[in-house]
């Protein structure tokens, strides 16, 4: 309708869509809201930018890895009509072509400046096998609340071809009201599987009935039927610590992610391992990173869509470095060699650290993971 309305040339950002992408992603890979958090928020840490290449055209893609010693090369859009076609972690065999941007992960716009005088030498890797990314085949999850985004998030389940889920939900909102939200996304049943039950996420009695230590994760919704963000945020805020009171003494702890509206409360999750998206700044940054150049619009659905390039957690012990003095340079070159692109390192005591300088020596323990750039298509 809207492109109908515009003749002219338009972006069409879906955020409801993209913020669910972000979410099942974290679901589907715990840690990842420290790496969106970084990629995703203004004035922090590393963003994601494209620049034109024509001094580039006809190079091969695995011959630039050199050209950018303070930026990460993830691939190219190329023009496609009036469109672009994203193509994340390319073959490095890849031809280059006039028209093409190069997409960067860096700190800021100036590092994606490749070296002057940089002298092309034809990379010839020997490719290694890696094992596939792990997934769980069968996932359950337990959603707290309800809100607009709800049912677009098991649609995005859904889309998940590798794995099945069997869903619960427990919310204010009428059952009869949320089955009907389900139905209209026409969610595959074979892949999801959703329960409803009319409760109190916030009560003591009602999220004990659902036994949330008996689910592989629970996610908190921001609630949208209260009337401003701190009203929302607060109830996210109490939500939580219930359940955190139901958790104590369970054998198991799911993965918890919550869904917050301000980005100042994330302060209140600091003493848990808990994950945290602030929906609406991830919203908006994307939203102004499109409108300047709109051709990040197809990187991010390419990143964030199920299947296609996505970011990953690959363990240290795929690679053989645990226990191995290596820096970052060395490691981006082991990632080459298996089809894959190094982002950074997760450290089990240090957080996450993209994008680190190239002679940057790392210990890595076997409790430490490499953050990657995978094609499972």
């Amino acid at each position: 309708m809207a492109k109908r309305a515009y003749r002219g040339i338009l972006e069409i950002l879906a955020s409801d869509l993209f913020i669910t992408r972000c979410m099942a992603q974290n679901v589907r890979h715990p840690g990842l809201s420290q790496v969106f958090h970084d990629i995703l928020s203004h004035g922090v840490g590393n963003e994601v930018y494209v620049r034109m290449c024509e001094e580039f055209t006809d190079f091969r893609f695995g011959d630039l890895s050199g050209a950018y010693p303070k930026a990460i090369l993830l691939g190219v859009v190329r023009p496609q009509g009036e469109t672009f076609c994203p193509l994340l972690n390319p073959p490095e065999d890849l031809i280059l072509e006039a028209e093409d941007r190069l997409v960067f992960l860096a700190e800021d716009y100036g590092d994606c400046e490749p070296l002057r005088n940089y002298q092309l030498e034809r990379v010839s890797r020997k490719f290694q096998e890696v094992p596939h990314v792990r997934e769980k085949g069968k996932r359950r999850i337990l959603i707290l609340g309800w809100n607009h985004k709800a049912a677009v998030l098991l649609k995005e389940f859904g889309r998940q071809m590798r794995e099945q889920f069997e869903i619960a939900v427990l919310s204010l909102i009428p059952s009869a009201q949320r089955e009907a939200e389900v139905a209209q996304k026409g969610i595959d049943p074979r892949r999801v599987v959703v329960t409803h039950r009319e409760g109190d996420p916030t009560s003591l009695s009602d999220l004990r009935e659902m036994e949330p230590g008996g689910y592989d994760n629970v996610v908190i919704l921001g609630s949208d039927w209260v009337e401003t963000q701190e009203e929302s945020d607060a109830r996210t805020i109490v939500g939580h610590l219930v359940l955190r009171n139901v958790l104590e003494g369970s054998t198991h702890e799911p993965e918890i992610l919550v869904d917050l509206m301000d980005f100042d409360n994330i302060a209140l999750f600091e003493d848990y391992d808990t994950e945290v998206l602030v929906t609406p700044m991830i919203a908006s940054h994307v939203l102004a990173q499109v409108a300047l150049r709109r051709e990040i619009n197809v990187v991010y659905e390419e990143l964030f869509a199920a299947g296609g390039a996505e970011i990953f957690f690959r363990r240290v012990s795929d690679y053989d470095i645990a226990g191995k003095n290596v820096n970052f340079g060395e490691i981006k070159e082991m990632s080459a060699c298996r089809g894959e692109i190094a982002l950074g390192i997760r450290l089990q005591n240090g957080g996450v650290v993209l994008n680190p300088a190239r002679d940057e020596p790392y210990m890595l323990s076997e409790s430490d993971d490499l953050i990657v750039l995978v094609r499972e298509d």
